[in-house]
């Protein structure tokens, strides 16, 4: 089995389906490359690599990872004022309405 194959099977879970994979490798062709990416790898590391290197790698994917979960947040607080703003607005339909039928008001 190998790296792609690997990332493969760690992509079918839905629980890790969201780890962002770092390739590290030898292959240094543009197939490989592509491919890496094509599946779902966010990063690509040949060897030899500075250990800097990768620590600065895998640090900005946390970083990303935290920043996607912090919009995800946002999001989902900001769908729930819509929410909540459509309810207000199809009350004040209601009475509106409720209020034009009752007093005969054209």
């Amino acid at each position: 089995m190998d790296g792609f194959q690997v990332v493969e099977q760690i992509q079918q879970h839905p629980q890790h389906k969201d780890i962002p994979i770092i390739f590290v490798t030898a292959r240094d062709d543009e197939a490989s490359i592509q491919k890496a990416f094509d599946i779902g790898g966010v990063d690509y590391l040949t060897k030899p690599f500075l250990k800097a290197e990768l620590l600065a790698r895998v640090k900005t994917q946390i970083r990303m990872l935290g920043l996607v979960r912090h919009l995800e947040q946002l999001f989902m607080m900001s769908s729930a004022a819509f929410t909540i703003a459509g309810v207000f607005l199809n009350w004040g339909r209601s009475c509106t309405s409720w209020a034009v039928s009752s007093w005969n008001l054209p």
